[in-house]
């Protein structure tokens, strides 16, 4: 969490010496690494995992606990492995509609979730109501790939040239039918 708060990869042993024992056995495993007095995750994958398991254990204080790391990229892939994890381990979409409506802030991660799902167009296909509501106005939401960036500046100078589909503009998609 550390690291991820000061945008580090790794963390200095000394803050963590309450943890020897697990670490000892993180770098026996391979997980993370230790080197010059500095423990990090062996790979990018197992920070962001370790991260959407701190976001899970939150439960009632997630949103106190994200808003001030929704500016800091080391959350993002742990904000979309948990709108994954909301998406993909629960038959009904309930708990993903109210992290959803709770963490405005975070509403594109938790959209881009539904993209890096194991079945994206089944996750898609249960989240058609809430795609198409209001005119289609999620899916008419600018994607930008970071968060509080203004859509103008989405896309640098080309962002002028670039304009929005609109709904039946495409040959095939699944939601029209």
């Amino acid at each position: 969490m550390q690291q991820a708060d000061q945008g580090e990869q790794t963390a200095a042993i000394t803050d963590l010496s309450d943890w020897a024992g697990v670490i000892d056995q993180l770098v026996k495993d391979r997980l993370c690494n230790f080197a010059d007095g500095r423990v990090g995750f062996q790979h990018d994958l197992f920070a962001d995992w370790a991260r959407q398991r701190v976001i899970l254990g939150k439960g009632n204080e997630t949103r106190e606990f994200l808003e001030p790391r929704i500016t800091k990229p080391h959350w993002h892939r742990a904000i979309r492995l948990y709108g994954l994890h909301l998406l993909e381990q629960h038959a009904g979409l309930e708990r993903w509609r109210t992290a959803f409506q709770e963490l405005p802030f975070a509403q594109d991660l938790l959209l881009e979730a539904a993209v890096y799902a194991s079945n994206p167009f089944g996750v898609l296909e249960r989240l058609r109501g809430e795609l198409m509501a209001n005119g289609g106005g999620l899916l008419r939401r600018p994607v930008c790939p970071s968060v509080g960036v203004a859509d103008s500046d989405c896309f640098g100078p080309a962002a002028g040239r670039l304009s929005a589909p609109t709904i039946g503009e495409h040959r095939e998609s699944p939601f029209s039918r």
